[in-house]
């Protein structure tokens, strides 16, 4: 069964869907069902693990006193789109778009959207905590003036509005332009180049700057750790939450973003990929995109022992009862 899927002037990709791999190109699935089926059960997962996780932070944050700090506005903000942009918008269309059952202006707009959510949001809140670790462990002596209630709301004022600014103002350009998915741009290699180093790049190269001195102060006070307060030892944890985030951040939008700029022009569809990793990367690069999504509460909850203690709780009042 052939067909073609025409999501915009750019996008005319003519799909065979009885095509049959050959073994040596593709030794996992035979056919594009098979691979089909695996991309959604895989997103499905993805989505389901970051509505879940996300969903708890957030009631970790409103019931519990000692999470309900303005420090932690900007981990609110971030759950809140993961939770819009992959945990809903993409579970919902993943799963009908794979076969093209939805090519509407709506499910375009939309699917445009969750995108552009997820890539202005997650770059600002990186950034945010870099910087607020960079202070809070390079600086401790200065922290106690510099990081006030008053100053950590106009920093997250200064963050927020950027990046919900861009949010809005892609999904109103792309609606405007009858639902081209390239936000500000009218050509979709102009984005990926402009992205890649704008919402990337260059947030990668500063995170990574930061963390190698915090990670450097660290190592030097890991003798004294014995002696270390209980807000010391938690400030530890938060700042190593915080560095292993950053790192999966880097790992997983780094190698969808490399793989956007190396090879959108050179593969145009996803049967003139190469060999096995090259036509894995192309069909799964959304789902790696995505998975920072649920990789990044994983994280804090098994290295942040604040955001254990509302589990631990339940389960004991659980063990109590039963």
């Amino acid at each position: 069964m052939n067909s073609t899927v025409a999501v915009s002037e750019d996008y005319n990709y003519d799909y065979d869907y009885d095509y049959v791999y050959p073994k040596p190109v593709l030794f996992l699935f035979d056919n594009w069902a098979k691979l089909e089926r695996f991309g959604i059960g895989l997103q499905t997962g993805i989505s389901v693990t970051t509505l879940v996780l996300n969903v708890y932070f957030l009631l970790c944050i409103a019931f519990y006193k000692e999470l309900r700090v303005v420090r932690n506005t900007m981990i609110v903000y971030q759950s809140l789109c993961d939770i819009t942009a992959v945990g809903f918008f993409r579970l919902s269309f993943s799963i009908m778009d794979r076969r093209g059952h939805d090519h509407s202006n709506f499910a375009c707009l939309t699917r445009a959207s969750m995108f552009l959510i997820n890539q202005y949001s997650t770059p600002f809140a990186i950034l945010f905590y870099a910087f607020e670790r960079l202070i809070m462990i390079v600086f401790p002596f200065k922290a106690s003036t510099l990081l006030t209630t008053r100053n950590y709301i106009m920093a997250n004022i200064i963050t927020l509005v950027p990046s919900i600014g861009l949010i809005v103002a892609g999904i109103v350009v792309s609606y405007l332009r009858g639902c081209l998915p390239n936000s500000f741009y009218s050509d979709r290699v102009l984005k990926i180049k402009v992205d890649t180093f704008v919402l990337f790049t260059t947030p990668a190269i500063i995170a990574s700057l930061i963390y190698a001195a915090i990670s450097s102060k660290l190592l030097v006070r890991k003798a004294d750790s014995k002696t270390l307060s209980k807000k010391d030892k938690r400030n530890r944890q938060l700042t190593i939450s915080f560095l292993l985030s950053c790192v999966m951040w880097i790992f997983t939008w780094g190698v969808y973003t490399l793989y956007e700029y190396l090879h959108f022009e050179r593969v145009r569809s996803y049967f003139e990929a190469a060999n096995i990793p090259e036509l894995l990367l192309m069909y799964y690069r959304k789902e790696l995109f995505d998975s920072y999504s649920a990789i990044n509460p994983i994280v804090f909850i098994i290295i942040n022992k604040q955001f254990q203690k509302p589990f631990t709780d339940v389960v004991q009042k659980l063990k109590k009862v039963l």
